[in-house]
């Protein structure tokens, strides 16, 4: 996961950039790029409404999916669940934003993508009604105009790709739930522990790494804070401080 010090330190070199190659335009620089900097911000530093409770949904959702499709029965009937993993599904990771196209941006690229022009002039010129011909000066980014309503709309977007795997998860239990509660399929064969699905969600599909990147408070199974050891299930790193 990405931190908030990666994002701000790359906006910072992309703007020095700028300002090293036309020094008498930092103010400008510095006042375009202001809204992206606090959208930036405000994406890390503020949780978004329901991210606990989505989060413990995809959770459940995610364990019920998992666990069907693991389960042998001495008489199944036959129900092929789906395949076609929404994204997010097997990589907590990807349900929230990554700054990909500003991370990978050049400075070059985004010195070259400033739009100068002549700024409007205030109405009625200057004194006397005396306007001063003005000069070009950086008046918007192409890249910036880009950037900044996508980290902007990043948690909305981030809440509907995790809704999105909810969903998905839901639909594609549907068949087999009604199977597993009105069928006889004899004994089960062969089935996933409880510990070893939360392994997969957690920590084999990065759910722990959102966790603890983002600071977000949702329950973690007691069995992964090991009070006595330095490592949890399977040798990961203990989540240290968890109120889960």
């Amino acid at each position: 996961m990405i931190a908030k010090t990666e994002v701000v330190s790359k906006l910072d070199e992309l703007k020095a950039y700028s300002v090293q190659q036309k020094p008498n335009f930092e103010t400008q620089y510095t006042t375009l790029m202001a809204p992206l900097y606090s959208a930036v911000n405000s994406y890390f530093d503020t949780k978004p409404d329901g991210i606990k409770d989505l989060l413990e949904e995809y959770v459940f959702q995610k364990y019920c999916d998992i666990c069907n499709r693991g389960m042998v029965w001495e008489n199944p009937v036959e129900n092929e669940m789906p395949t076609d993993y929404p994204v997010g599904y097997s990589d907590a990771r990807e349900c929230f934003y990554t700054f990909e196209s500003i991370m990978s941006a050049t400075p070059e690229a985004f010195f070259a993508a400033w739009v100068e022009g002549v700024p409007t002039p205030p109405e009625g010129g200057g004194e006397g009604g005396e306007t001063t011909p003005a000069t070009p000066e950086p008046l918007s980014n192409s890249l910036l105009d880009v950037w900044t309503p996508e980290v902007q709309n990043a948690p909305t977007d981030d809440l509907g790709r995790i809704q999105a795997v909810i969903d998905w998860c839901a639909s594609a239990a549907s068949s087999g739930n009604m199977i597993n509660l009105l069928e006889d399929q004899g004994r089960v064969l062969e089935s996933k522990g409880q510990k070893e699905i939360a392994q997969t969600i957690y920590y084999d599909q990065f759910l722990m790494e959102v966790l603890d990147a983002r600071g977000f408070d949702v329950y973690v199974p007691t069995y992964f804070k090991n009070e006595t050891s330095t490592t949890s299930v399977k040798g990961y790193p203990k989540r240290e401080n968890d109120g889960g």
